[in-house]
Formats: C-alpha cells, sequence, structure tokens
C-alpha cells in the first residue's frame, strides 16, 4: 500500500490573497506614517521607527488573517480514483439556450454556475422524485429471483417503506404555490382508469369509476401511449392539436383494444366534438380535414385494454405531404389537469399517494408460505402498486416544476439577472464555468482524484487539462477557441482513451496489495451524436469494465431555432432547352409565420427566388423549376467559340436569408451542380426505326 505525505499552505477565507496582501500594505504604511508622527516628538531613536513598526506589524498579521491562512496536511493511503471528464467538442456546443429550456432548468443551471447562491432554489422534490425512482428500481432488484419468497419480500418491503416514508417528511414540508390555469404547450393531458374489465370504449364510459378521479393524471409530450403498460384499464388524452399551416390534414390511428378519436376542428369548444376515427386490433385512416393554421382544435381520444398486447397512437399527414408519426409535441397544447399536483392542494395529494401505496405493498392477505402460487401473488402485490409509485414520482416532479416557475416569474432582480446571464452563455461556456470557477468541479474533486479534461474532437480526445504538479496552482482552461468539430462523435474518443483499462489483457493485476486504479468517466454534451460507432455500445464495453460513465446534459429540450439547407434534389445533367427541376430539403426550426426567402444565384444572379414562412417542421420539401437556355448561352458565348461544346458543368448556389434569432447562420448555403447537355438531337435510321443516337 502506497502512502504519499505532504503539507502546503492555503488560504480559505473571505478575501483572496492579493487582496489581503494589498489591503494590510496600504493599512500599515498609513499606520506607520502617523504612530511615527506622534511618537516622534521626545523620544530618541530607535524607538522612533521601531514602535511605529511593530503596531504596522500588528495590524499586518490582524488583517492578513481575513484571508484564511491554513496549513493543510495531506497524506495518500493507496491509489486516488481516476476520473477522466470528457467535453463534446462539436459546434452544436457553441449556441445557446435562451429559448431552448424551459425556466426550471435554467435556475437549476444558473444555480450550479454559481450565478445564484446555494439554496435559492428549493430542489427538495426533484431529489425526493429521484429517490423515489431509485427506490422502486431496487424493490423490483431485490424480488427479481426465480422464486419469490415471503422472507424476501417481506425484507424488501421493509427497505422500500422506510425510504418511501424519509420521501413523505420531505415533501410533505414543501411549499408548493397554486400552478398558472394558462394552457402548457408541447403536452396533452393523460388520464388512466385501472381496474376496469372489457375491451370497449364503451366498458370505460359507462363504468362508475370514470365519474372518479383517475388513478394517473399527467402530461404527455406526443400524441401516443407507452406499448404493454398494463391491463385492464381505460384511457382518455385530451388537450389542442395546433395545425402549422392551413389545409387538409389525414389522421391515422393504431391501437390494440378499441380506441376512438375525436375532434372539433378549429375550435376549442369538446362538446361540439365529432368522432373522427375508431379503431380495434389494427390501424384506420380518415377522410381528409380542413383546419387552419395556428388555430387550437379539441381533441379527445378514449382507449380501452383488456388483457395482453397494449399500445396506441395518433398520427397525421400535412397538407405539403410531410408524415408525423405520432404528432410531435411542438403540434399540442393541454389544459391544466384536474387530478395532480397542477390544481388542488400538493400536500393533501401526496398523502393521498403514500397512504394508498402503504396499504397496498402492507396487506394483510399474504400468502401462506406453503402456497405454491406464492411466489406470482408476492409479485403481483408488487406489480398493482407500481403505477401507484411513478404517479407519486410524477407528482412530485410536477410540483418542482410548479415551484420552479413560480419563483422564476417572481419578478425577483437577483432571479432575472441569473436567467438572463444563462441566455448569454453558450453551453461550452457553462461548461467551462462548470469546471473552473471558484470551487467549481475541478476544485472540489482534484484533491481526492487523479482527474484530466479532454475534448472530443472527431473520433480522437484531445486532452485539454491535466492536474499541475502545485496543488494550489488556479485552475485554467482556455475558453477560446470554442468547439467547431461540424459532427459529434461522442464514443470513439471515449473509447479509444480507455483502451488500456477496457482491454482485458492489459486489465489484470495479480498484486492483491495494489490493486488496479478505479475509473470513471463524466460526459458534458448536448447528447446530438451522429458519428462513430454508438455511444450505447461504448457504455456497456466501460460498464463489463466496471467503469462507471455519467453524463451532464448541457442541451435544451427542443431544438435551436434555425433554418437550414439539408439536402439538394437534381438531376446530373439536363438538355439545353429544357428546366432544371428539382427538390431542396430544409430544417425548419422557427415558430411559425416568419418570412424568409429562398434563393438560387447563377454568378451573383438570382435565376430562381421563393419567399416562405416558417413552419416549425423537422424537414421541408421546396421544390424548384427553372429554365436553364439563357445561362448556358452566356457560358458559351464566354467561352472558346472555335471548341464544339458537348455540355457544360454549371455550379449554382443555394440560399437562405438568414433570420435573426437563428442559433446558426452557417448552414444556410449549399450547392446546386449538374451538366447542361449543349449538342443538339441526332437520328440514326435502322430497319427504317428511328432510335436515339
Amino acid at each position: 500500500m502506497q502512502t504519499d505525505q505532504s503539507t502546503a499552505l492555503r488560504f480559505v477565507g473571505d478575501i483572496e490573497p492579493w487582496q489581503g496582501i494589498l489591503l494590510a500594505g496600504v493599512v500599515c504604511v498609513l499606520t506607520w506614517l502617523l504612530y511615527r508622527k506622534e511618537v516622534s516628538r521626545g523620544i530618541l531613536p530607535p524607538l522612533t521607527w521601531l514602535l511605529p513598526l511593530l503596531r504596522s506589524l500588528a495590524i499586518l498579521v490582524l488583517l492578513f488573517t481575513l484571508t484564511g491562512p491554513v496549513l493543510h496536511h495531506r497524506q495518500k493511503i493507496g491509489q486516488l480514483g481516476r476520473l477522466l471528464l470528457f467535453v463534446d467538442g462539436s459546434k452544436s456546443m457553441g449556441v445557446d439556450d435562451a429559448q431552448m429550456m424551459p425556466d426550471t432548468r435554467k435556475l437549476l443551471s444558473a444555480q450550479e454556475n454559481g450565478w445564484l447562491p446555494d439554496g435559492t432554489v428549493d430542489t427538495t422534490l426533484s431529489y425526493a422524485a429521484d429517490s423515489l425512482a431509485t427506490a422502486s428500481v431496487d424493490l423490483t432488484n431485490r424480488l427479481r429471483t426465480s422464486k419469490l419468497t415471503l422472507d424476501q419480500f417481506l425484507e424488501a418491503r421493509g427497505v422500500f417503506t422506510e425510504k418511501l416514508d424519509k420521501i413523505y417528511e420531505q415533501a410533505s414540508k414543501a411549499d408548493v404555490p397554486a400552478p398558472s390555469r394558462e394552457l402548457r404547450e408541447g403536452v396533452l393531458l393523460k388520464e388512466v382508469w385501472q381496474g376496469i374489465p372489457g375491451v370497449a370504449v364503451n366498458n370505460l364510459t359507462t363504468n362508475p369509476k370514470f365519474k372518479e378521479a383517475p388513478n394517473i393524471s399527467e402530461y404527455i409530450s406526443e400524441f401516443a401511449f407507452p406499448k404493454n403498460t398494463g391491463e385492464d384499464y381505460g384511457l382518455r388524452i385530451t388537450g389542442f392539436l395546433i395545425p402549422p399551416f392551413t389545409g387538409e390534414y389525414t389522421f391515422k390511428m393504431r391501437s390494440d383494444d378499441e380506441a376512438v378519436f375525436y375532434l372539433t376542428p378549429n375550435s376549442t369548444n369538446s362538446r361540439a366534438k365529432k368522432t373522427v376515427l375508431k379503431t380495434n386490433l389494427g390501424e384506420q385512416t380518415s377522410q381528409p380535414i380542413q383546419l387552419n393554421a395556428e388555430t387550437p382544435s379539441f381533441v379527445e381520444l378514449l382507449y380501452k385494454e383488456g388483457n395482453g398486447d397494449d399500445y396506441v397512437d395518433l398520427s397525421w399527414i400535412l397538407p405539403n405531404g410531410d408524415t408525423e408519426a405520432p404528432i410531435p409535441a411542438n403540434r399540442l397544447a393541454a389544459p391544466p389537469t384536474s387530478g395532480s399536483a397542477l390544481t388542488g392542494n400538493f400536500q393533501a395529494q401526496a398523502k393521498r399517494l403514500h397512504e394508498a401505496i402503504r396499504t397496498r405493498l402492507h396487506t394483510k392477505n399474504l400468502p401462506n408460505p406453503d402456497n405454491p402460487n406464492a411466489s406470482e401473488l408476492l409479485r403481483n402485490i408488487i406489480i398493482g402498486v407500481t403505477a401507484q409509485i411513478q404517479e407519486y414520482e410524477n407528482l412530485l416532479r410536477e410540483a418542482f416544476v410548479t415551484q420552479s416557475e413560480s419563483l422564476a416569474h417572481s419578478g425577483n432582480t437577483l432571479i432575472s439577472a441569473a436567467l438572463e446571464k444563462f441566455d448569454k452563455h453558450s453551453r461550452w461556456e457553462r461548461a467551462h464555468n462548470l469546471l473552473t470557477r471558484h470551487n467549481g468541479l475541478l476544485t472540489q474533486l482534484r484533491d481526492t482524484h487523479d482527474i484530466e479534461v479532454f475534448m472530443l474532437k472527431g473520433s480522437t480526445a484531445e486532452r485539454i487539462w491535466s492536474p499541475p504538479q502545485d496543488q494550489d496552482a488556479p485552475i485554467e482552461i482556455p475558453v477560446e477557441p470554442a468547439p467547431e468539430e461540424l459532427t459529434s462523435d461522442l464514443s470513439d474518443g471515449i473509447r479509444k482513451t480507455l483502451s488500456t483499462e477496457i482491454n482485458p489483457e492489459t486489465n489484470q493485476n495479480p498484486d492483491p496489495n495494489n490493486p488496479p486504479q478505479q475509473t470513471a468517466a463524466l460526459l458534458f454534451s448536448d447528447g446530438r451524436h451522429n458519428d462513430g460507432s454508438s455511444p450505447l455500445h461504448t457504455a456497456k464495453l466501460l460498464g463489463a469494465s466496471n467503469i462507471a460513465i455519467h453524463t451532464i446534459g448541457m442541451g435544451g429540450t427542443t431544438p435551436p431555432p434555425d433554418l437550414a439547407i439539408l439536402e439538394v434534389e437534381n438531376p446530373d445533367s439536363v438538355f439545353i432547352d429544357d428546366h432544371i427541376q428539382g427538390t431542396v430539403h430544409l430544417k425548419d426550426n422557427i415558430g411559425n409565420g416568419r418570412a424568409f426567402e429562398i434563393k438560387i444565384q447563377h454568378e451573383g444572379r438570382i435565376v430562381w427566388e421563393k419567399k416562405l414562412f416558417t413552419h416549425n417542421l423537422p424537414r421541408r420539401r421546396i421544390p424548384f423549376d427553372f429554365p436553364v437556355k439563357n445561362i448556358v448561352d452566356e457560358l458559351v458565348k464566354q467561352g472558346n467559340q472555335e471548341v464544339d461544346t458537348l455540355s457544360l458543368p454549371i455550379s449554382m448556389k443555394i440560399s437562405i436569408d438568414p433570420l435573426e434569432e437563428e442559433a446558426r447562420k452557417d448552414n444556410n448555403e449549399s450547392k446546386l451542380i449538374f451538366r447542361a447537355i449543349t449538342r443538339t438531337h441526332r437520328m440514326l435510321l435502322l430497319e427504317g426505326r428511328p432510335r436515339w443516337e
């Protein structure tokens, strides 16, 4: 076992050492001058300068204590844990999240970056939800045995119940303000009633439970329900569809078992809803329905599951031919829910769920250990309480969001300043600040870990910081240049850096007194992996080598506002008297209604243009069609007239006028390249039949 000892002088006071030295120096000089003037009368040297000096030194020592000098003794036994920090070096890390991240996440990030004092954002409910999710997984894992015994069940139940009580104790003290009654964009309201048999929607609507509060009430971010989530339940999804533009929309619905879809076109009136689709064990397509752009339409979907497989989802075909399956979050809105933390008393809801979970787990109807079906009966108890645990977790998270949103809109100047600072910093700048700021991650971890920081560039990882020999040296990582890789590879660079640890042949250490260094990896990224091998595969390789990898998400929950030319489809060649026809594929992540123009230019002259409006679509197809004869004639005149030209290569520029809010303006141009065939048609007669030569 290796032992290493070191001693160093550190400063842990309220002011920096240089500030303390400067302040003490100024005060000491003034003290020496004033006191010397007083003692110079009637006192002989050397006391005339010695007494002022002693007083000045006393004040120097007193002021210098404000810097908090301490003698730090450090003893390292064995090896430090190895921690490798990887920062995504792709260009998307250079954008900000001003328009892409909800205020809740902004406040948490601002607090972690030191722009808000610790404790400003109360994270009690968020941590309680995380703790409940972890406890639920632990409960399930403890009971994942081939034959579950009563003793195993009782032990797992006791551990879970203890955690559950602690979570409720924390939640019951939380102050959750009344939520806003405004519509929530990007979600629909999902309500689930459990314990209702049958496979027809009529079995749900005629059941007395349907008139009571649902067992689960939460928001979903797409028009779909997860597959195989339970048996004998009914589902209702309500909200509003927001069409991106005016035209005819065709709906498609899949389900198992029966589902009915209702719609009130161009109106929020739920009483005027009409049946659009009804499915049972399959897919159905509606007739085209005229909808107006940006006009909310009330929607309701009722679904009934008996047993076996269960799923339901709704998609639509837009007027331009694009299909969105299922209908995504940017087309949805929802009213405030009527049965969860979003309305009503949060403490009452938390108490109800806490007692319901405890009651179902501590049932008196436990099977006899001699019962051959005891294992299956015990598992059913756990399965029966899973949905309520999930609802409790959702309740805690929704309440935390309500707390944070209330804080963000409180008008507090400190909160407003922190949010403004967040909006001005890019993802890379925030990651840099988290690492290097006073009492940041590197400062907290470098004494207890062997740390290195890398930036992922393409398929490699470039080291940008390693601990200096002087442990007290300031942490410096250049903030410039900003990340500039066009692609994101979140796998290969990490795997190459840890190749020694992953390789089992080099990861063996036969000496039991000198165990191998424990290694972990931490990744800062916006998660936009689009190049290289699979990050999931790399994570599995690391896990198999006992290397933990953790992620810190730096991106927003919605794409950055951006217009981009993704692809240009066009023929390789076109005859001189014909038109060049093709399609420009655009990425349109700008809110509806912003005007922009797309142009095709040849040598600075516009040959085709079209005025458009943004529709917030992930992919748009814009067809173009224009003649090429005049362009070819000009090129022929500019060339050598004595040369017989059969074809000419032509390159044109396709561009979009950038909008002010775009996160990137370097992806608004592309090339249109083709060959113009200039030779005349010729005919060859063979056996009296015309053929092209």
